[in-house]
C-alpha cells in the first residue's frame, strides 16, 4: 500500500519504513512511523509535503521524515536488494 504511494514520486531515490516507539525505553510509548528518505533533485519541503500526505491518505498515519544518504538504505555492494521495513518495538 505504501510501496504503490511512494512509486512515481520525482526526486525520491530510496526509501524505508521504520516502526519504532516514540520512547524506546517506554514499552507504553505509542508507536511511531519514521520514513527514512534519500532525494535528489528536488526541494525536501516540497516533497516531503508530498509523501506525508500520501502515506497519510492511504494509512491514516502521519509519518515523521528522516533524511538520509541512499547507502544507508541500499549498497549495492554490500546488499541484493534494499532493506524497505525495519520494525524496532
Amino acid at each position: 500500500m505504501i510501496r504503490n504511494e511512494l512509486a512515481g514520486i520525482k526526486g525520491l531515490v530510496e526509501y524505508q519504513l521504520v516502526i519504532g516507539k516514540e520512547d524506546a525505553d517506554d514499552p507504553n510509548s505509542p508507536e511511531v512511523l519514521i520514513l527514512r528518505l534519500s532525494v535528489a533533485g528536488r526541494m525536501r519541503k516540497e516533497l516531503e509535503e508530498e509523501v506525508v500526505e500520501r502515506v497519510n491518505s492511504a494509512t491514516g498515519i502521519s509519518p515523521k521524515i528522516e533524511y538520509v544518504q541512499s547507502p544507508e538504505i541500499y549498497d549495492p555492494s554490500r546488499k541484493l536488494k534494499a532493506t524497505r521495513f525495519l520494525d524496532h518495538r
